[in-house]
């Protein structure tokens, strides 16, 4: 019995020290861009020309500058909910994104941890897209 104890006792102590780890809200697996090309709907370059939020949703209209699949428009209006804002990409008024988009109930979403970025930033993505589609 009192070894039991001591064993319990030194479970507890050694649990004690842990430290805990902070949990991250955005736990995102690195999808490389034929992975993302392969699984969005629409993949397209953007620049944004509008945002606005309407209660939890934030709502960015862009200019089409060139695309490489799915949708045929000159502007494009992306939603996204606070969960892919705060695991995703922010965007900037003016500037110039590789956006790969899924089409929900006829809404193009750019989901958290979506590889959409600034173009600046998408050296592999454009290498990899190839040229756009007209």
């Amino acid at each position: 019995m009192l070894q039991r104890l001591m064993s319990a006792m030194t479970v507890f102590a050694a649990l004690l020290t842990v430290s805990p780890q902070p949990a991250s809200a955005c736990s995102c697996r690195q999808r490389n861009p034929a992975e993302s090309f392969a699984e969005a709907t629409d993949v397209f370059e953007g620049r944004v020309i509008s945002l606005r939020q309407n209660g939890g949703e934030y709502i960015t209209e862009f200019e089409v500058l060139r695309r490489w699949k799915g949708m045929r428009r000159v502007r494009a209006t992306i939603r996204r909910d606070g969960a892919a804002v705060f695991c995703g990409i922010t965007f900037a008024p003016g500037a110039s994104y590789i956006i790969y988009a899924t089409n929900v109930h006829n809404e193009l979403r750019v989901l958290p941890c979506s590889r959409s970025r600034p173009t600046n930033d998408a050296t592999d993505d454009l290498r990899s897209l190839g040229p756009p589609r007209s």
